[in-house]
C-alpha cells in the first residue's frame, strides 16, 4: 500500500475507466470545510500543495459521474451531508448504521451491487437481537403466512435502510416487521401518541416499505392490506393500548406517501386519497385513509394471491407504502 499527495477527484475519474479498479470514497462530511475543521489560527504553517479543497457543495456532479463509471465504487457517507447528493436509483445501500444519539445514519453504498458479494440478499448479516431472517424470494402459496412482529426502533430502521435509502429520516413510536413465512419482507412504524392523546379512533402509519422482490412486483400491497385488516388492529391494540380502557376502538387507518407521482398506485382500492399537496422539491405529499377492513391475515393473503401475485417485478428499489 502506498500513499501519494494528489487531487483525489481527477485521480479517481482517471482510474474509474477500468472495471478492475475498486474505489472506496469517503466524501467530506463537515459543512464548513476542512480549512475550518483543521484551522490552526496561524499556530503553524506548512507547504500546502496546490490542490483545491474538497467541499460538500461541489461533490454532487462528481458522485453522479462515479455512478456510471466502469470501476467498482463504494461510498461511505453520513445522512445530512454527502449522502444527499447520491442520485436516486444509481446507488444501492449494502450497509446502514443508525446513531441513536444523533438520529443520523451512516451508509455504505455501491454503484455495482451485483459485483459485491455482501450486497446479495442472502449475505446480509442479521442485526443484533432475535429477529427473523430476510425474505429469500421464495414462492408464496396459499399455505404462506403473513405476520407483523412488534420490534424496536433500531431493528425496524435497520430494515428500513436496507430496503430503501432515499426516503430520509423517519420517526415513529411503534415499530413492526412485516413477515412472510417468518421472513422479514418489510418494516413499518406508527404514531401512537396522537391516538392516545386525541382519542380519535384513527391509527396513523408514519412509514411502511417492502423489500424489492425478484419474483413479485406488488409486495407493498400485501403489506398494506395486512395493515388495513382487523386482525392487525386487534394485535396492535393489545400490544400498545390494552391498559387504557377509555380509548375508542380504532376504526380508521391513515398513511402518508412522499412520491414523485400524484398517486400511489399501490394504495388504489385499499385506501382513499384525501389530500394531495405538491412540495417545493417537486414531489407530492399524499394522505390516504380507509376504514379498517374486516379481514384476517389469511383473507389478505388469499386476495393478494388471486389478484396481485401474477405480476413480476415492476421497479428497481424499495416499494414504499
Amino acid at each position: 500500500m502506498t500513499y501519494e499527495m494528489r487531487d483525489a477527484h481527477p485521480h479517481m475519474t482517471a482510474e474509474g475507466g477500468s472495471a478492475s479498479t475498486f474505489i472506496l470514497y469517503g466524501p467530506p462530511g463537515y459543512t464548513a470545510g476542512y480549512s475550518k475543521m483543521f484551522a490552526s489560527h496561524e499556530a503553524f504553517t506548512w507547504l500546502e500543495p496546490d490542490i483545491p479543497e474538497l467541499v460538500i457543495k461541489d461533490i454532487g456532479p462528481f458522485i453522479a459521474g462515479l455512478a456510471s463509471c466502469k470501476a467498482n465504487v463504494m461510498i461511505f457517507a453520513t445522512e445530512g451531508h454527502a449522502i444527499e447528493a447520491l442520485p436516486e436509483g444509481d446507488w444501492t445501500s449494502i450497509y446502514v448504521e443508525l446513531n441513536s444519539k444523533t438520529m443520523k445514519r451512516t451508509y455504505l453504498t455501491t454503484n455495482k451491487p451485483s459485483n459485491v458479494g455482501v450486497a446479495k440478499r442472502h449475505k446480509f448479516r442479521t442485526p443484533p437481537g432475535n429477529i427473523p431472517p430476510v425474505y429469500d424470494d421464495h414462492e408464496i402459496t396459499e399455505d404462506s403466512v403473513v405476520s407483523f412482529v412488534k420490534t424496536d426502533m433500531d431493528t425496524s430502521l435497520y430494515f428500513y435502510d436496507l430496503f430503501v435509502r432515499d426516503l430520509g429520516m423517519v420517526k415513529a413510536e411503534a415499530y413492526y416487521l412485516f413477515c412472510v413465512d417468518g421472513q422479514v419482507a418489510g418494516a413499518c412504524g406508527f404514531d401512537v401518541r396522537t391516538y392516545l392523546t386525541t382519542r380519535q379512533p384513527r391509527l396513523y402509519e408514519t412509514f411502511g416499505l417492502s423489500i424489492t422482490s425478484e419474483r413479485y412486483a406488488r409486495m407493498g400491497r400485501l403489506l398494506m392490506a395486512g395493515l388495513c385488516s382487523q386482525e392487525f388492529v386487534t394485535q396492535f391494540t393489545s400490544q400498545h393500548c390494552a391498559k387504557d380502557l377509555l380509548l375508542p376502538p380504532i376504526q380508521e387507518l391513515q398513511t402518508t406517501c412522499l412520491t414523485k407521482y400524484h398517486e400511489a398506485k399501490k394504495n388504489r382500492g385499499l385506501l382513499k386519497l384525501v389530500k394531495r399537496e405538491k412540495m417545493p422539491n417537486g414531489r407530492f405529499h399524499l394522505v390516504y385513509r380507509t376504514p379498517i377492513h374486516q379481514t384476517t391475515f389469511k383473507d389478505v393473503m388469499a386476495a393478494w394471491l388471486k389478484k396481485h401475485a401474477k405480476y413480476g417485478r415492476a421497479a428497481k428499489g424499495g416499494t414504499t407504502v
